[in-house]
């Protein structure tokens, strides 16, 4: 499960794509930030407790949140990939 697989790695950051259900990405030692949408599709980057985040940034349309983190800037995108939207695509952009 996604939620073992990120403490048996101990990551400091986890960017999340598609999520649907924010209780899922709930995870203890870990501080999540949310970017879901009125149709329950988003982001999400997940940041270790002591690892501070600012100036959380998201998109209407749930497809995109950013963050800083000591003058880096973290930025988390889903993009359509299938070529059906490729108009989409080419708008988002």
């Amino acid at each position: 499960m996604l939620i073992d697989f990120i403490r048996r790695h101990d990551f400091d950051f986890v960017f999340l794509q598609e999520v649907t259900n924010p209780a899922i990405v709930n995870i203890t030692g870990y501080a999540t930030h949310l970017n879901i949408e009125a149709t329950m599709r988003g982001t999400a980057i997940l940041a270790r407790l002591n690892v501070p985040l600012t100036n959380v940034t998201t998109l209407p349309s749930g497809r995109a949140i950013a963050t800083d983190h000591n003058g880096i800037r973290l930025v988390n995108v889903y993009v359509l990939s299938c070529t059906a939207k490729r108009a989409d695509k080419e708008s988002f952009f």
